[in-house]
């Protein structure tokens, strides 16, 4: 095999166990980039990302094992973009788009998010004031919610009315994000910023989804189906604005799950389990599929043998893939639901 085949089966493997785009791209771009921790779509007129997107769990947000880098780099991927002379003495800083505190449960993720592509210039008392808090908040969202799919970007002229550097990167004049609660019931919101030193708290700037739509000329989660409701509707108090950080399972589910997951005989895990599908059989090589869902031994995991992804009671897929019930450190966990 050829480096050049090696390189694009790399590439592939890559693309196929991430879900940053999973929900489909918020729009065109120069160049799309397809990371660990995040996908971007990059503009070349302006030097910046124009949107950047990801899934964020709970899980994530707590497994903190890298420290944060502080190693801005130019993209290895993006030739000819922004430098790290473009910002010096510039007065703004280098704003991340998908935040570092968002990386934390990957050193390989944190890296990547330190690529000058996913910063853009943003006002410095903006940066760690306002926009910060709403950062926080979304932290707040993903643990509070379980899983949140996330995108953000800048709004910017056209013809950029500012820019830094000799790259000429864009000073966008407001910033955006969008958050969806993939988690039942499902829900939408938004958030528009200028990009100066203003006052206030996250909720102050919320609104619709269909708002930074509106405008930004992209659309969010294509691939969603039912999404356009969630867009126009718009409740604040539905969301916890307490930017707590901690996983939140009611103590009862719990209960009841390590009571259920304890009278599986150890039989069973040390034995040739079989496979099952929900809604009727399937053939699976040498396992015997099964379409009777009362036989199959309630662990409190199920873990999909297609794709090896582990997922919890909270999960779509749980009970609902082929697949069997599995221990809790099986395989590995659904992006989703955090296995």
């Amino acid at each position: 095999m050829g480096l050049a085949t090696l390189s694009l089966a790399f590439s592939l493997h890559t693309l196929a166990q991430s879900d940053n785009l999973e929900l489909g791209a918020p729009g065109t771009a120069d160049k799309v980039i397809d990371r660990e921790g995040y996908a971007l779509g990059y503009k070349t007129a302006w030097k910046t990302a124009r949107w950047v997107t990801y899934r964020l769990t709970d899980d994530e947000v707590l497994n903190q094992v890298a420290r944060r880098s502080e190693e801005f780099a130019p993209d290895p991927q993006i030739a000819g973009g922004p430098q790290l002379e473009d910002y010096r003495g510039s007065g703004y800083d280098r704003g991340h788009l998908a935040p570092a505190a968002d990386m934390k449960w990957s050193q390989r993720a944190m890296t990547e998010c330190f690529y000058l592509s996913n910063m853009v210039p943003q006002d410095r008392e903006n940066n760690g004031g306002i926009w910060n808090e709403i950062e926080n908040t979304v932290r707040g969202f993903a643990c509070a919610e379980g899983s949140v799919f996330v995108a953000t970007g800048p709004i910017t002229p056209e013809r950029p009315v500012l820019s830094v550097g000799k790259g000429r990167v864009a000073v966008p004049t407001e910033l955006w994000k969008v958050v969806y609660d993939e988690t039942p019931p499902q829900k939408m919101i938004g958030f528009i910023v200028p990009n100066r030193n203003v006052k206030g708290k996250p909720k102050d700037y919320a609104c619709s989804v269909a708002e930074v739509e509106r405008k930004t000329g992209l659309r969010f989660f294509p691939k969603l189906t039912g999404g356009d409701s969630l867009k126009r509707s718009f409740d604040a108090s539905a969301w916890d604005w307490s930017k707590s950080q901690r996983r939140r399972v009611a103590a009862a589910p719990r209960a009841a799950q390590t009571a259920t997951a304890s009278k599986v005989s150890d039989s069973y895990f040390a034995g040739i389990r079989e496979e099952y599908r929900a809604g009727g059989a399937m053939p699976v090589g040498r396992r015997k599929a099964a379409p009777v869902c009362d036989k199959w031994p309630d662990t409190g995991w199920w873990l999909s043998t297609n794709s090896m992804k582990r997922h919890n009671r909270k999960c779509e897929n749980y009970r609902k893939t082929r697949g069997y019930p599995c221990r809790k450190d099986e395989g590995s966990p659904c992006g989703k639901c955090g296995g």
